[in-house]
């Protein structure tokens, strides 16, 4: 039995719902198949370095997925390009972001993603986080907050580079096998908070 404290309930009903664009009161989206990754551009060893220790802490958190680092086929792309390049790959992308990811869903079933990542504005510990920060939130965990500054979905610039214990506990929340892509918020917390 998943044991979730009151404090993940509350920061997973902020997190998980919703987008960071407008508005729109977006039920769960999470991923049914296990992700494969493959990776372009010009990623540093030590970014490699860092996306496979974010699989590897993500696969260890959850059951329900299992992301893999892939060379074909990929369903995230993960691109470490110059900022400058970013619309190349993806449409209006956000001045100065340095890192962001966009995803596709189909009846709220996550199955596509693509995430960029610069290589020429952030340092390498910057870099670090922005590859934990944004595969996780392609996993259905979208939106960003300013409750718990150690958390890697803290709104303002951090450089955390490992999951905090509420973000593993919001991991685990989406993907508990309970929850189903589309579910509402109410119909998350009754689950569990019954």
């Amino acid at each position: 039995e998943v044991v979730i404290s009151e404090e993940a309930l509350h920061y997973f009903s902020e997190i998980a719902f919703g987008n960071e664009w407008d508005d729109e009161d977006d039920p769960i989206r999470k991923w049914q198949t296990d992700p494969r990754i493959q990776v372009f551009g010009n990623p540093s060893p030590q970014d490699l370095e860092a996306l496979e220790q974010v699989v590897e802490d993500i696969n260890s958190i959850q059951s329900s997925i299992t992301l893999t680092i892939v060379e074909e086929r990929p369903d995230i792309k993960i691109y470490f390009v110059p900022l400058q390049d970013f619309g190349l790959y993806v449409l209006n992308p956000t001045p100065n972001n340095w890192g962001l990811f966009y995803y596709w869903w189909y009846n709220y079933e996550i199955n596509r993603a693509t995430i960029l990542i610069s290589t020429d504005k952030p340092t390498q510990t910057e870099r670090k986080h922005l590859i934990r920060e944004e595969l996780t939130q392609s996993l259905g965990l979208v939106r960003d907050s300013y409750q718990y500054p150690d958390s890697i979905f803290y709104g303002d610039w951090t450089t955390t580079t490992t999951f905090a214990p509420i973000d593993k506990q919001l991991l685990k929340m989406l993907y508990d096998d309970r929850i189903e892509p589309g579910m509402t918020e109410a119909e998350v917390q009754s689950i569990f908070n019954p």
